[in-house]
């Protein structure tokens, strides 16, 4: 089908393509799409005219959250969903879609009944197992997901349609291969130098500061001494742990709760046992063969060279391979059995001992107590909701963050003063531990302005805090005598770094006149390294070398003589040697980067595509109804 899409449409068709795409970005650039205005109040979305009701949107949202789930093996909740932003995925796919299949209507693209059917019988979902189109299973899939055999049709021609535009869309998007082994040359290039490390202890003595050097460092950098900018805080905060202590927990719902939970506190039964492997059949039957004339299993294995006793320990019927788990388990203590035969060899077990299961009774404390708080703080996310929704519409409705507190009988909590490192006014402990949402809350608090309050907030265990800024503490500085010792320590700091780059620099000098690095470290007592070879991408910890460092001696010719500084110590490398790669010893290597750089090209000139397509057209979302048709 897209061999007969390409001989009818042909090169004019991606010319097409690239004007309209090149005159998109021309015209309009990057416009927001999704404007408010345009679409009717009982349609989740219009594009271009077209408008998407909310049945169809959640259709297909549905769809998404199936798939999803089936990706990461577990059930999500549309709530799960929206949470993790699938809805506006789902909002984003289904505009893409629209536009592609708007165009390919321009463009009178189409697919032939021939290249319809040929794509449904090809489909793996339809065949069996000799790879068999049936129709059977056909008609049976497409009942199951409620759509007609015309619905489907329809639907697999658009997408011959649009996939047809998208892959004519990308074809300029083929990397060359001269392209490909220039930079794959270039990103595995390596290079060999030499190390000079000059220690801080190296630099030289460094005077202690006066009394006017110190004040006139501490007038100039006022910013390293000052208070932080504090938060004056009232917040509310819902905490699951705190609602669970109210809720009660009947007889009957630990009752059922323990019966479905019964696994989690039943002990299956283990046996400790002892084993002997061999490759051979008949060396394995001479060793049963002994052990029932009189020999002990150990005897019996090492008469045949089998090998000593392995002692396995305790293990359940669900550790060992299926097919021995039932005849292992079915000896006598101190029996021994085999050969059992499996893909591994022939095992002779020897039974030990045996613990049979144990089950804990719902009279067990630990038990009780356990299904209790669980039970409770299951039910304590559903009051959670309850009161976030409340709180919402109390909040909403114009009522303070006291009032709300007052209605909900909830405690308004204060903070005079936080620092965006979490730590408190005053006593300077870091309090973030002891907050809802710890960071994130801190975050939130300096995203609110003055006199603003916060949205109610749900926390990843389920919580739900809101805060409201009383007011902004601005920084101070601490006085002189205060942070005298801070003063003199990021003076002798700065003082002691520049000492070490003028010293650095005048070995680097030195170097650079031709005096080798090898003869400078043996003059000055200097830690040498006579050869690293490192790769542009340096992820070789053992080299030591920073990555600004790497960096620069890619930037530098065979000879150079960079310095950088670590820490408190200055590197000084000098380039002694460019290995190139040879390209032809990396032919399957260059392949794989080819396809890469092609598949990248490909997805820019396709998403290029789909934001002219965007840039022209008149979308719009109806965010109001489709968060209300979620939050029912």
């Amino acid at each position: 089908m897209l061999t007969t899409l390409r001989g009818a449409a042909g090169t004019w068709l991606v010319k097409i393509l690239f004007v309209i795409l090149i005159l998109s970005f021309g015209a309009w650039g990057l416009s927001d799409f999704t404007s408010s205005g345009g679409v009717r109040s009982d349609m989740a979305l219009s594009i271009n005219g077209q408008n998407v009701d909310m049945r169809t949107l959640d259709q297909a949202f549905q769809s998404d959250v199936r798939r999803m789930g089936q990706a990461f093996g577990a059930t999500l909740s549309i709530d799960q969903a929206r949470q993790i932003g699938l809805l506006q995925q789902t909002i984003q796919r289904f505009i893409d879609d629209a536009l592609v299949q708007q165009m390919t209507g321009q463009l009178q693209l189409g697919a032939s009944d021939n290249a319809v059917r040929a794509a449904i019988r090809n489909d793996p979902s339809f065949q069996g197992e000799d790879g068999q189109y049936i129709q059977s299973r056909f008609e049976a899939l497409l009942t199951q997901a409620g759509l007609t055999e015309a619905q489907y049709v329809e639907t697999v021609r658009a997408q011959l349609i649009a996939n047809a535009l998208s892959i004519s869309m990308s074809q300029g998007g083929t990397a060359s291969r001269i392209l490909a082994e220039r930079l794959y040359a270039h990103e595995n290039e390596k290079r060999r130098i030499s190390l000079i490390t000059l220690p801080a202890d190296q630099f030289g003595t460094v005077p202690a500061p006066s009394h006017e050097e110190l004040e006139t460092f501490y007038r100039e950098n006022e910013s390293l001494f000052q208070t932080p900018t504090y938060r004056k805080i009232n917040y509310l905060n819902l905490s699951l742990a705190d609602i669970a202590k109210d809720i009660a927990v009947s007889p009957e719902e630990l009752q059922q709760e323990y019966e479905a939970r019964l696994p989690e506190f039943s002990t299956p039964p283990k046996a400790k046992l002892a084993q002997i492997l061999v490759q051979d059949a008949a060396q394995a039957q001479t060793i049963m063969d002994a052990v029932k004339a009189g020999s002990t299993l150990t005897e019996a294995a090492q008469a045949q060279n089998g090998g000593a006793l392995e002692d396995l320990g305790w293990l359940g019927q669900d550790e060992l391979l299926e097919t021995l788990a039932e005849p292992v388990f079915a000896l006598n203590v101190g029996e021994i059995g085999g050969p059992f035969e499996t893909p591994l060899g022939f095992h002779i077990f020897q039974l030990h001992e045996r613990a049979e299961s144990q089950v804990k009774t719902l009279e067990d404390v630990d038990v009780k107590e356990q299904l209790t708080q669980n039970l409770a703080q299951n039910k304590a996310v559903d009051v959670a909701v309850d009161l976030s929704n409340t709180l919402n519409d109390l909040l909403a409705g114009g009522a303070t963050l006291e009032e709300a507190g007052r209605d909900m009988g909830l405690e308004v909590l204060k903070i005079a003063g936080l620092a965006q490192d979490g730590t408190e006014i005053g006593s300077g402990n870091v309090i973030t531990g002891n907050l809802p949402d710890g960071n994130n809350f801190t975050q939130v608090a300096f995203e609110t302005a003055k006199s603003d309050s916060s949205s109610v907030i749900e926390t990843e265990e389920g919580n739900y805090f809101v805060l409201h800024v009383e007011d902004i503490i601005a920084p101070e500085l601490k006085p002189l005598e205060q942070v005298r010792d801070d003063v003199e320590k990021a003076l002798m700091l700065n003082r002691q770094e520049d000492a070490g780059k003028i010293k650095a620099t005048a070995l680097v000098e030195k170097a650079q006149r031709g005096t080798l690095l090898e003869v400078i470290a043996q003059e000055e007592g200097l830690p040498y390294k006579p050869s690293s070879l490192i790769a542009r991408r340096n992820t070789d910890e053992r080299n030591s070398i920073p990555p600004a460092l790497t960096e620069e001696i890619f930037k530098i010719k065979v000879g150079d003589v960079v310095m950088m500084a670590a820490g408190e110590d200055f590197l000084i490398a000098k380039l002694n040697e460019i290995q190139p790669i040879k390209i032809e010893n990396h032919g399957s290597d260059v392949a794989k980067r080819k396809d890469q750089i092609s598949l990248n090209l490909q997805q820019d000139f396709r998403q290029q595509f789909l934001t002219a397509l965007r840039a022209q057209a008149e979308i719009s979302i109806n965010y109001d109804l489709i968060n209300k048709y979620y939050e029912r």
